[in-house]
């Protein structure tokens, strides 16, 4: 079924399920930077900066994400299209500078009421040296979106000329708050799982947790070699199962050594664009999905795999029940010191992150640490091209209401 379009007279569009998430979060004080998605380059080759804005521009013309800002009216909150973003881009001359301290003071907050909610910097650090920047708030983006602002950039750099998108992301906001039916009956299975007492995961910090919840973090990163990663696969189709599934109950298994727990609850990102028509749109379309399994020691390794497979498959099937749906229909008591519901993260990227390729110009993805801990703790895979693949691994010290430690290692 095709979704339809929203009336292109309106001046105000409902929010999806996923923006009402993000916008109740970001009216947490201590949320800070917290959402921002943040890319960057370092570009060598005679890249003109003037060519990048007008590329830039081209895209935010074309996705109206990024031209898109939220206010509320009455006790509703809103997005509003704008008809041009203005005030996005930035230029700097700063010969020889250090790229981390430039990225810094490029990553803060943003006006949600005002917009734009994107901004993108070229700073001109030597003869035919530069560092692109770019960044956006998650309200208009995910990792996809990214790739596709990424992407499209570059087409229009070279000159290209783009076929005319079919749908905007207000499209889909309008046409998924229409579909109750199929969510509520999804909500049941959700519901169900969730009744009754739920865990909270006991791991052991190195300081009091804050009463009111911290963002700060930290990232470290760490190697798995081939050999150990061929293991993995070879496990997943031994077992008829997946790196997501084999991965997941490793981390669930390892959450259980830590805690002594036998009954977890992890997060995980699915990506929610379920219709192909949604593939080329900028936006948020990531659902986050609560995986609760039950890793015991009377358990032999297939046969909980075989447990976190089947819980794995009715979650995909149950995914456009939103996470937002479930905590409101939960009653959850609210905790600010914590995440609702879980407070540890699983995340496979399945892509590499796009880098644009440009005639005569060198770019390479630079690494950015926005000293952010969404959760106390946070296990993010990724495969990549050479025989290896990622994990990510993210473990929260709490320090105090100011201070909050968050390791993530990366294995490559």
């Amino acid at each position: 079924m095709s979704i339809p379009r929203a009336d292109p007279q309106q001046a105000y569009y409902r929010l999806s399920s996923q923006q009402e998430r993000l916008y109740v979060l970001q009216q947490f004080e201590a949320i800070g930077t917290a959402y921002n998605v943040t890319w960057a380059a370092q570009v060598q080759g005679p890249f003109d900066p003037v060519r990048c804005e007008a590329a830039f521009a081209a895209v935010s013309q074309r996705h109206e994400s990024l031209r898109t800002c939220f206010e509320m009216i009455g006790d509703t909150v809103v997005q509003h299209v704008r008809p041009r973003a203005r005030g996005f881009f930035e230029y700097e001359d700063v010969p020889g500078g250090d790229h981390r301290s430039l990225i810094g003071p490029f990553v803060r907050p943003f006006e949600l009421r005002t917009g734009p909610l994107f901004r993108v910097k070229v700073v001109r650090t030597g003869r035919e040296e530069y560092l692109l920047l770019l960044d956006m708030h998650h309200m208009i983006t995910d990792g996809v979106s990214q790739d596709i602002v990424l992407k499209e950039f570059t087409a229009l750099y070279e000159g290209a000329v783009l076929e005319p998108l079919r749908m905007q992301y207000k499209d889909y906001a309008s046409w998924q708050s229409g579909q109750s039916g199929t969510v509520r009956e999804q909500g049941q299975y959700w519901l169900e799982l969730f009744q009754g007492e739920l865990p909270v995961l006991d791991l052991t910090p190195d300081y009091p947790r804050p009463v009111v919840q911290s963002f700060e973090g930290d990232k470290l990163h760490a190697r798995l070699d081939a050999e150990r990663t061929g293991e993995v696969k070879r496990l997943a189709e031994a077992t008829d199962t997946t790196l997501f599934i084999v991965l997941l109950a490793a981390y669930d298994v390892l959450l259980h050594k830590y805690t002594g727990q036998g009954d977890i609850i992890v997060g995980s990102p699915f990506a929610g664009r379920r219709h192909a028509e949604l593939e080329p749109v900028v936006g948020m379309f990531v659902n986050t999905v609560a995986l609760r399994n039950f890793p015991q020691r009377d358990k032999t390794v297939r046969s909980f795999l075989a447990e976190v497979k089947e819980s794995c498959l009715k979650a995909y099937e149950h995914q456009e029940f939103s996470f937002e749906q479930l905590i409101e229909q939960l009653q959850l008591p609210r905790d600010f010191s914590r995440n609702p519901l879980f407070d540890t993260m699983f995340v496979l990227q399945n892509m590499e992150g796009y880098t644009p390729d440009i005639k005569n110009v060198q770019m390479t993805a630079y690494p950015v640490n926005n000293g952010i801990a969404k959760f106390d703790l946070t296990l993010e895979a990724a495969e990549k091209k050479t025989a290896a693949f990622n994990l990510a691994w993210s473990t929260a010290r709490n320090c105090s209401a100011e201070t909050r430690w968050s390791g993530s290692f990366t294995i490559i």
